[in-house]
């Protein structure tokens, strides 16, 4: 299909983007915040992590 208007292919061109816009939001991944570094340090000093220093 060829548009031979400017103003249809903006169209075109606007509609494209919303609807990758739309599909980006959903399939976007969730990704937890990061912990403070207190409750990060603590696990991997109780071994949650499985570090190196046990083996």
């Amino acid at each position: 299909m060829k548009f031979t208007l400017p103003l249809e292919s903006r169209k075109l061109s606007s509609l494209l983007e919303k609807a990758v816009s739309r599909e980006a939001k959903l399939w976007k991944a969730y990704v937890p915040k990061k912990p403070t570094n207190q409750v990060s340090l603590s696990a991997d000093s109780s071994g949650l992590f499985g570090s190196h220093r046990d083996r």
